[in-house]
């Protein structure tokens, strides 16, 4: 019996007669039982809750303590389980706890500062110290020096930023070193220092079966002779390698046997043996005690511990005192954030979706918010709900839930007499209307009333009538991305698809499916998003058709309207002498409304372009009275509102600064148009000036619970996924049986990242590309470490920090404010640094303000001055690209030495549109006048830009020109008849296991059409177009959704583009400073020279 049995027995004793306890001598044992019950400490006892899915465990040098991470805090217990004791506490998430050698102390990884730093504390909870400052992401991954120092690994100052790099960082401060300049991470050193094992590689921890060039391996690095040597070899993944015993021998994680188990070797003679054999989940980041014969790891959601010598796997049971759970309810009061937004017909009463939830609040014409904003909680579920739509009389308001574990429409209205509107209804009615198993969404009234159309399935348009009943398919499809509207007299719809092509039209059909759809747009490019004018007389929508921007056009319905003069078409929009017309009834009958003729002969014709801004114009909207027409535009760097007239002059922003508004609908008068912002507010404007600009303010009152919101988002993930997902075979997985697997971790997953980590390893398991989910953006952005533009001297010690490089084009490189190598920081705004000083500690929220440095001059000069710099330090995104850029000068030079000035060398660092247009560019400042190409589409994280590629690099020449007094060998193209620059000459292509995407569809197709040598390693094989959909909580969840095969059948996806030439690199190249690849294909190029 355990104390706890006994306790809880003695405590229901108490509530007995006295006359059971008729021994004086009794009552008094009992009453020291309980003594002893209450007072013995809370580590010792056998209480509370059991910790589930703990994470990223490591072990104390003896093997007898365990650190782990739960709940977004470090905690330590014993190896044999038990009560397990909290050792940090802060709102941030700590994470990779490391023991030192002499198991006195823990570092660990927080992003206390918005992104991962390296933090110490000692095993009984002190302050934490912290160690790095930068804005890269650093994790510690070792001890090193006798405890001096600890290994980290980050991606700071590279060129690309694809794979980490391993640092050192002393435990008393200082700038971080890099113990090698080779790629790598997951470093661990044995307890000698002689060796380091380091794993390479590009696969995320939580994806199954990868089998590519991007694999993950673990390497050797001999300290001494600074040789290195691959460790492992097999197609598969290996990682997370730790010292362990007697110092030659790592533990790792492997799936050389199927599923990620836990494998051993020995780094001198290579001898490997497996230590656990599961079969169907993989256990995850394996650690081992480096002086005990014990190794830890996660498996399912539980901690395991094995016998490094082999045997049978022990779970850790492991337990936490109830005070340390939190609070699982969330208490808020929500004033932006809105997810969706609509405005009652009456223009009285706005309907939002908060984190969920359905809320209506009052709101004035005048565009305030009535009764302090306070919204009214229509709905009170865990689930998601959505896509709300009034009704034309604003009696209903049709949404969206899952509440039955599917997405079905619902309607719902205010029970109360005395005021039928939802904002001060304190009953509610709520009808489910729909119950088929795909997802309905997007419920939408007709103007009469008596309609509801909606989207099922992958994209289906589907009607049914206002009560629900009589559910008929309108228009088949599988374009989830359908949009649609009403005519004005609710017998048309008009709709915008993709084909095959993924090129949309807009169609328009009879609402009762009478006669077939007619494309009323006709363009081999994309037009979206149609909406009718009020009369009827007018479609406007989005359309691509001229250059590669989207601009807002216009299809006259009737031909009559079309060959109508300007001035008839002017008197008959605005009235005779300009007077104002009356907006037509939207609440009318449909049998009081004029019919909507359209003449379809000859309809493609009848279209005429009414924006011309700079950008892409969207999202056309046209007020009641069709005098004014509102739409989105990014021509200022961000999406705002813009209006202009009916006949597409006077435009002018309504909204600056990036408001991305959405969701806009008009009073009834039309007086005002109301939206949602991009932030989530409810803003609104006067018409027709498009002024008065003012925010409707909501306070939105929720209870939310943590837990029942995360289940919820859990299994929203999963029904997109199942029902999305690109490949219908979900990876060779079955994923039924995977989302039941992972549910069971969601209860314990109480952090975010947690979460995030749980929905990774569902996501894991699809064995596919483009998947991740992320957590969403914070109100306040972090703060960044400033960049000078230089690379700082390692080596030394102080005081100051020492310029060894100055990056070209950086803030330490221009006149005003230059550094030279050599030169030695001594302040930075006055703060001094001292050996013991992280100079990115004192960079801290410094981009793009002016920063003052005392500078003293290199130790070279006669007689090194003293200076002060004014520096305006950049981010470290934009200092990435100037590294990038000197990266890629340093290769045009090696190739044109190589080549003696033959050939030229354009790098292509993405797949977008600033990379097309850089490379267009450099088609003629670099490669104009050499004789062949070198293409480099190495670290290329793909985009969409291959086939304008290929519209400059293989065109087919049919014809030369020569000018009288041109040389007579000139063989010239005029150039302004050309899409784009073209390279005509020889050409090669250079890959590797980093080029992803669309530089792999680049690729294949340079193989498919033997444009030239490719020299490399075969490309990574992810190759889908992908998506992204939003969460209850604002989580953004990636969605692959279409595949992508070559004109052999090869699908791209795990089939990488092969080089013609397979030439790898090896962190023996990396940490020469080396490129064998590129001058391999030098050599190629010049072959026969």
């Amino acid at each position: 019996m355990t104390l706890a049995t006994r306790t809880k027995q003695l405590h229901t004793a108490h509530r007995t007669p006295l006359r059971v306890c008729a021994s004086a001598h009794y009552l008094a044992l009992a009453v020291l039982l309980i003594a002893a019950a209450v007072s013995t400490p809370a580590h010792a006892q056998d209480v509370g809750a059991q910790v589930r899915f703990a994470r990223f465990p490591a072990l104390s040098p003896d093997g007898r303590t365990l650190a782990f991470s739960w709940r977004g805090d470090i905690w330590t217990a014993s190896i044999d389980g038990g009560a397990a004791t909290r050792l940090t506490a802060h709102q941030a998430y700590d994470a990779w706890p490391v023991f030192s050698s002499d198991g006195r102390r823990i570092a660990f990884a927080s992003n206390r500062d918005g992104n991962d730093d390296v933090f110490v504390t000692t095993t009984d909870g002190g302050t934490p110290q912290r160690l790095t400052w930068h804005s890269g992401a650093d994790q510690p991954t070792d001890w090193a020096d006798n405890d001096q120092a600890l290994l980290l690994q980050s991606r700071r100052q590279q060129p690309f930023g694809r794979e980490a790099q391993t640092f050192k960082v002393v435990l008393t401060g200082g700038l971080e070193q890099h113990v090698m300049q080779a790629m790598g991470g997951e470093a661990t050193a044995s307890p000698d220092g002689r060796y380091v094992v380091f794993t390479r590689g590009a696969v995320e921890w939580w994806r199954q079966r990868y089998r590519g060039s991007a694999n993950t391996d673990l390497w050797l690095l001999d300290t001494r002779s600074r040789q290195f040597r691959q460790l492992t070899t097999h197609p598969g993944n290996d990682s997370r390698p730790r010292f362990a015993g007697d110092g030659r021998t790592i533990v790792y994680r492997s799936d050389e046997s199927g599923a990620f188990n836990v494998w051993k070797l020995n780094v001198e003679t290579g001898v490997k043996t497996q230590l656990t054999r599961y079969r169907d989940e993989g256990i995850r980041f394996p650690n081992a005690a480096k002086n005990a014969p014990v190794v830890v790891y996660e498996y399912q959601d539980r901690l395991w511990r094995v016998p490094l010598a082999g045997g049978a796997p022990q779970e850790i049971a492991l337990r936490a005192s109830n005070d340390d759970l939190g609070n699982n309810l969330d208490r808020r009061t929500m004033s932006r954030d809105a997810g969706d937004f609509a405005l009652s017909p009456d223009g009285r009463q706005a309907a939002i979706v908060v984190r969920g939830e359905l809320f209506v609040y009052d709101v004035a014409e005048s565009g305030e918010s009535q009764n302090a904003g306070d919204a009214n909680r229509i709905t009170d579920t865990p689930q998601r709900e959505k896509d709300p739509h009034w009704s034309p009389d604003g009696r209903w308001l049709y949404f969206v839930s899952d509440r039955e574990g599917q997405e079905d429409v619902y309607r719902v209205r205010s029970a109360d007499s005395a005021d039928t509107r939802l904002s001060r209804a304190l009953r509610t009615v709520t009808e489910r209307l729909t119950r088929d198993p795909l997802p309905e969404t997007r419920p939408t009234p007709s103007p009469d009333g008596r309609t509801v159309a909606f989207v099922r399935g992958n994209g289906d348009l589907w009607l049914m009538d206002a009560t629900g009943a009589n559910p008929r398919r309108l228009v088949p499809g599988w374009d989830t991305g359908i949009s649609f509207a009403w005519s004005p007299d609710s017998r048309w719809m008009a709709y915008s698809q993709d084909d095959e092509d993924f090129n949309a039209e807009v169609r328009v059909i009879p609402a009762d499916g009478s006669r077939p759809a007619v494309n009323v747009s006709q363009h081999p490019d994309n037009d979206v998003g149609p909406a009718w004018s009020p009369d009827g007389r007018f479609l406007v929508f989005a359309s691509r058709r001229q250059g590669d921007e989207f601009d807002i056009w216009r299809v006259y319905l009737r031909a009559a309207d079309y060959e109508m003069s300007d001035d008839a078409m002017r008197e008959s929009i605005e009235g005779a002498g300009g007077a104002r017309r009356a907006p037509r009834d939207t609440t009318a009958r449909r049998d009081s409304v004029p019919p909507v003729l359209i003449d379809f002969e000859g309809i493609e014709d009848r279209v005429r372009r009414m924006t011309t801004l700079q950008g892409d114009e969207t999202g056309a909207w046209i007020a009641p009275d069709g005098k004014s027409y509102l739409f989105t535009a990014n021509n200022a760097g961000g999406r705002d509102l813009w209006m202009m007239k009916w006949d597409g002059t006077e435009a002018k922003a309504v909204t600056r600064g990036g408001a991305n508004p959405q969701d806009l609908f008009f009073t009834r008068s039309g007086a005002r148009a109301f939206w949602r912002t991009g932030r989530g507010e409810v803003q609104s404007a006067a018409l027709p000036a498009g002024t008065d600009l003012k925010t409707a303010t909501f306070r939105a009152r929720m209870t939310i619970d943590l837990a029942a919101e995360r289940m919820e988002k859990y299994e929203e993930a999963w029904r997109t996924m199942r029902r999305q997902f690109h490949d219908s075979t979900f990876g060779g997985s079955d994923f039924d049986e995977v989302r039941t697997r992972y549910r069971t971790y969601v209860p314990n997953a109480f952090t975010i990242e947690d979460f995030n980590a749980v929905v990774q390893m569902v996501l894991g398991e699809l064995n596919g590309s483009h998947l991740g989910i992320g957590a969403p953006a914070p109100d306040t952005p972090p703060p960044g470490t400033g960049a000078l533009g230089v690379v700082w001297d390692e080596s030394f010690r102080g005081p100051g920090a020492r310029v060894q490089r100055v990056i070209p084009r950086s803030p330490a490189s221009r006149a005003e404010s230059r550094l030279r190598p050599g030169d030695v920081v001594l302040t930075v705004d006055g703060d001094s640094i001292s050996p013991t000083t992280n100079v990115w500690a004192l960079l801290l929220d410094k981009a793009n303000r002016r920063v003052l440095l005392t500078v003293r001059g290199e130790a070279a000069a006669p007689a090194p001055a003293v200076r002060d710099v004014v520096i305006r330090p950049i981010s470290n995104g934009d200092e990435t690209t100037l590294i990038y850029d000197e990266w890629v000068a340093r290769r045009r030079a090696i190739v044109d030495s190589l080549s003696g000035g033959r050939l030229a060398y354009l790098h292509i660092r993405g797949m977008s549109q600033p990379s097309l247009e850089q490379f267009e560019r450099e088609l003629y400042s670099a490669a104009h006048g050499k004789q062949e190409l070198l293409v480099d589409v190495r670290w290329n994280g793909g985009g969409s830009t291959a086939d304008l590629l290929f519209a400059i690099l293989n065109v087919r020449r049919h014809a030369y020109t020569i000018a009288r007094g041109a040389p007579a060998t000139s063989r010239g193209y005029p150039q302004d008849r050309l899409i784009m620059s073209s390279w005509t000459g020889p050409k090669g292509l250079l890959c590797n296991q980093f080029s992803f995407s669309n530089a792999e569809i680049f690729c294949h197709a340079w193989r498919t059409l033997e444009m030239g040598p490719i020299v490399g390693v075969p490309t990574f094989g992810a190759v889908i177009s992908t998506g992204a959909t939003t969460l209850i909580d604002g989580s953004s969840l990636r969605l692959p959704f279409r595949s992508w095969y070559t004109m052999a059948g090869v699908n791209m996806e795990l089939h990488g583009a092969p080089p013609t030439l397979e030439v790898t690199e090896s962190p023996d190249t990396e940490e020469a400073g080396a490129d064998p690849q590129l001058v391999r294909l030098v050599q190629e190029m010049m072959r026969g020279r």
